[in-house]
């Protein structure tokens, strides 16, 4: 005869390893999971913000008029430009 006291730790290990998996290979669980935690922590280290930093993002709007990814050095040497004409001290690239 089978001892089920001596088998249930092992189950109940298996089972909750078994949800823990399909739970983490959600991917909406788990993103959302990493969402909530980056707030978290962004509202923990939230410091004043500089109003003179500007964020220049590449849209999709952009991408479109211009129907080339890569852009050209180019455009981005007359993007540098006009940002220096305009007064930017530093420029940061995100590449």
């Amino acid at each position: 005869m089978i001892n089920l006291r001596r088998w249930r730790v092992p189950l109940l290990v298996a089972l909750t390893s078994v949800v823990i998996a399909s739970l983490s290979s959600s991917t909406s669980f788990v993103g959302n999971l990493q969402y909530d935690v980056d707030d978290t922590i962004a509202a923990a280290l939230l410091r004043n913000v500089d109003s003179n930093i500007v964020i220049v993002s590449i849209d999709s709007e952009s991408l479109a008029e211009l129907r080339q990814w890569p852009w050209p050095r180019s455009l981005h040497a007359r993007l540098l430009d006009r940002l220096r004409e305009a007064g930017a001290q530093r420029v940061f690239y995100d590449i």
